[in-house]
């Protein structure tokens, strides 16, 4: 369980296929829980971190599509969100970090996350790691 900003918590995910080729798709399913009322809307990032510290794949987007948008999350309610990561054609092979969490469009301002040891990063949510074969 990992708490963003006391407004949202993250209770779960699956992301069964952590070994990819260049070109293939990383399916990655995010389950959020409201803890409170969200006075604004809030993006989701999925980031595939490269080792400079940078993302080379990403999916950012408003959570189920759009179709719930964070600011209207009930607290205590639980949905499934899907992402699916497209990884480029021309990554190199090895191990990248899978970072998740919630940020502001307007100025990019994530929200904080309390989490295990080892398992926030930059405000982010450390998922785990994918190998690009």
């Amino acid at each position: 369980r990992f708490d963003l900003g006391g407004q949202a918590a993250l209770v779960g995910y699956d992301f069964p296929q952590n070994a990819v080729q260049p070109g293939d798709t990383l399916p990655i399913t995010l389950f959020w829980q409201a803890q409170a009322r969200i006075p604004e809307d809030y993006q989701v990032f999925v980031h595939l971190m490269g080792p400079e510290g940078r993302p080379v794949a990403q999916g950012d987007k408003s959570p189920l599509d759009g179709d719930w948008p964070t600011s209207a999350w009930e607290p205590g309610q639980t949905f499934r969100d899907d992402y699916q990561i497209e990884i480029p054609a021309d990554l190199s092979p090895g191990a990248y970090e899978l970072r998740v969490g919630l940020y502001r469009l307007g100025d990019f301002a994530r929200l904080p996350v309390q989490g295990p040891a080892g398992r926030v990063a930059d405000s982010a949510i450390i998922l785990g790691q994918a190998q690009v074969q």
